[in-house]
């Protein structure tokens, strides 16, 4: 889920603001970057000094302490990818829109669409085993996640010849999946009896789709807000500007160093799809030795949500730029001249689009999957059966062992290692986030990301004007131009995890099972519930 939040806040950090209207927008404004997620370990160890191999040793010789054989590997694939592309297209003549006020204009068209597709898998294997004169336990755990995310977006804005904005439609669709699953062979032991768990497995699925989200911006009046953009990054008297975008009324105004732009925003109307779906299973469960009918070594819960949802509402932004400099170069392909502002605001696009993102909120509620679980958990105790179990004699084995005293020695000397460990640090005492503005084509084109360490200021992505020491990520490559508009091109055709990760074939999705993973949470958890099977309640 972490990987699916990460790829999720990139795809909306990257569409965060909308072009306008030019003519004179460079065929290839296109700006993205791939994140290749085997090379995760090596970047958060350059991040914060976190050596994850280094804590996966302190688990295994701690185990030692405790009269327990740890034996730990995992594995991570995965890419991220995410491109954005400019294109102006010559419809003044031919398209005709009409404003919330029913006035109707000839509009140049300006098309902006984003792509986004993630997928990873990871996989944790932990061999654990320990025993005493009374009792023993002996566990294989696998553990595996996978997530997949396929984001499509394209915004469509209408200038007039003014080049003032009279509105934008978007249309969209987007798919999550995640699932997760743990697996668990091998057996707990005592005097007279054992409870042994051959290939059981519990699975997870979680699933949120949205389809043909079609969605139409009408301002009541054209704005100027792009003009006036423009204005402050042209002008050495406007560093500021602030769009009150919830007014009756269009005007504006210059107070010293800021233009306040006043507009009435109207409305948005649309409509999408929703679908979300959830599945749980365990099977292979040891049900009767735990007192429990056979009925339950297969249990499944499973749901599934779709609705149609309608959109009628008025459309509300407040927004400050922040102009910082200007420069010339050609990092699109040919000389122009760019403004760099150094706050990046809410925009139409995130507004309508928000929509299908946060309508999952209430279907989440809906679902309650945690009261759901609790029922079958009620079940299970009205169902339990104290004489058939063989849970309680092998409670008391474990509870006269020296499986608690030996886990207190693990804990101790797994905290005692831990606390040799460098403090983790980040390397980077600040950053900055900066928005590119081409001052021909009055539009938002890319992005700059610069962090501080030291004192010294690097340039992580983005066209570096400054000329700033680079400062990449192993497992990361931007793009920008000509190159980034046919990364964006092959982006839009992959559909299948296969197709994201660069595979030719299905069987090459094997060597996911190759890559280095960095969950170091699983394989604690997985330790933690293995000793918890196996000793008792306080």
């Amino acid at each position: 889920m972490r990987l699916l939040i990460i790829a999720t806040n990139l795809m909306l950090l990257s569409s965060i603001f909308l072009p306008a209207y030019s003519a004179g927008v460079p065929a290839n404004a296109s700006w993205g970057f791939e994140y290749d997620w085997n090379y995760l370990d090596q970047d958060t160890e350059y991040l914060s000094s976190v050596n994850l191999d280094d804590i996966i040793t302190i688990i295994e010789e701690a185990g030692e302490k405790g009269g327990m054989n740890i034996a730990i590997d995992y594995t991570l694939g995965g890419k991220t990818h995410f491109y954005n592309s400019v294109e102006t297209l010559d419809t003044s003549s031919l398209r005709e829109v009409t404003d919330g006020s029913g006035v109707k204009h000839f509009v140049t068209e300006r098309v902006t669409t984003y792509t986004v597709r993630h997928s990873s898998t990871g996989t944790s294997s932990v061999h654990i085993d320990w025993s005493d004169s009374k009792a023993s336990f002996d566990y294989d755990l696998s553990l595996r996640a996978t997530d997949l995310v396929i984001i499509d977006i394209q915004v469509n804005e209408f200038f007039n010849a003014n080049n003032e904005i009279v509105g934008a439609d978007i249309t969209s669709g987007g798919e999550i999946q995640y699932t997760t699953s743990m697996g668990i062979d091998g057996q707990a032991a005592g005097r007279n009896t054992s409870i042994e768990f051959k290939n059981t497995r519990l699975q997870f699925d979680l699933g949120w789709s949205w389809e043909n989200f079609e969605a139409s911006w009408r301002l009541n009046s054209p704005s100027s807000i792009y003009t006036n953009i423009n204005e402050a990054a042209t002008s050495q008297d406007i560093d500021t500007v602030v769009w009150d975008c919830d007014s009756r009324e269009s005007s504006n105004e210059t107070l010293g160093s800021t233009i306040y732009v006043y507009d009435d925003c109207g409305r948005v109307v649309g409509s999408y799809d929703s679908s979300y779906n959830y599945n749980l299973h365990l099977t292979n469960f040891p049900a009767e030795d735990f007192g429990l009918p056979s009925f339950w070594n297969d249990l499944r819960i499973t749901d599934d949500y779709g609705d149609n949802f309608d959109l009628d509402i008025s459309a509300s932004f407040y927004e400050v730029f922040y102009y910082n400099s200007t420069e010339a170069d050609d990092f699109l392909g040919e000389e122009r001249t760019f403004a760099v502002f150094d706050y990046v605001p809410m925009t139409p696009a995130l507004f309508m689009l928000q929509y299908p993102l946060t309508s999952s909120y209430g279907v989440m509620e809906e679902m309650d999957i945690e009261t759901v679980i609790e029922a079958e958990i009620e079940d299970a105790e009205d169902d339990y059966d104290s004489d058939e179990a063989d849970l309680e004699y092998l409670a008391e084995d474990f509870e006269s062992s020296t499986l608690e005293r030996d886990l207190e020695r693990f804990s101790d000397e797994f905290e005692e290692e831990m606390e040799k460990l460098d403090e983790p640090e980040f390397r980077y005492e600040d950053g900055l986030l900066q928005a590119i503005w081409d001052t021909e084509a009055r539009t938002f084109v890319s992005y700059q990301l610069n962090v501080q360490e030291d004192g010294n200021w690097k340039s992580m992505l983005g066209p570096n004007f400054e000329n700033l020491e680079d400062e990449g990520l192993s497992g990361m490559k931007t793009y920008l131009g000509g190159e980034s508009l046919k990364k964006h091109q092959e982006a839009k055709e992959m559909r299948t995890p296969g197709d994201i990760l660069g595979l030719e074939s299905k069987s090459e999705e094997s060597i996911l099972e190759e890559l280095p993973y960095s969950n170091i949470l699983w394989i604690v958890l997985a330790i933690v519930c293995v000793a918890t099977v196996c000793r008792p309640d306080d």
